[in-house]
């Protein structure tokens, strides 16, 4: 599925930190942003900042051959996501939709 113009689509999720939410936060921060394109494909980390500084997720290989992002937010709250609910999460976009916010 192209963008306008010929342009590809991308899906993009971004993860924010459902503790600090919980907590009341109004705007819990980012813990990471995944995108893909819209026809499928590979998952890329989007790297971002938080006060200036760079914000990338790193991965993790479990004893089973799969990745789980480790997800640190400023608090300090550590909320690891296995790729497999990642790419799941991007799969689930309604048409139509080409970003979406999930707590974690």
């Amino acid at each position: 599925m192209a963008g306008v113009g010929g342009v590809p689509r991308y899906l993009v999720l971004d993860i924010h930190c459902r503790p600090c939410q919980r907590d009341g936060d109004p705007n819990p921060p980012r813990l990471a942003r995944f995108a893909r394109l819209a026809d499928g494909g590979p998952v890329e980390v989007q790297p971002f900042t938080v006060n200036k500084q760079p914000v990338i997720p790193y991965p993790r290989q479990r004893p089973d051959g799969g990745v789980t992002w480790q997800l640190i937010c400023p608090q300090g709250h550590n909320r690891p996501v296995q790729h497999e609910r990642v790419v799941a999460a991007l799969d689930a976009f309604p048409p139509g939709t080409d970003s979406m916010r999930i707590p974690l």
